[in-house]
């Protein structure tokens, strides 16, 4: 599956980056997120792991696999 889209927004071709977060063992979704390419990625995955926090279903985040860019955006962010 292709995380950009092509979006048409002032005749400027863009692209749209989606995010989710995953219970690998149950395979449901917990939280997604569809972002403009002016949005870092490093920035989303915070918002992912809050979601999944705050939410009901879940009592304990076990691991948490992401690409380095998120990596370094939650080793800076101390989250």
């Amino acid at each position: 599956m292709q995380d950009k889209w092509n979006v048409r927004n002032n005749n400027k071709k863009g692209y749209l980056k989606i995010h989710i977060a995953v219970n690998i063992k149950s395979k449901k979704i917990l939280s997604i997120k569809v972002m403009d390419e002016h949005v870092h990625d490093g920035k989303v995955l915070p918002i992912l792991v809050n979601d999944v926090i705050k939410s009901d279903n879940v009592t304990a985040i076990g691991k948490l696999f992401a690409d380095g860019a998120s990596m370094m955006a939650m080793i800076f962010l101390d989250v």
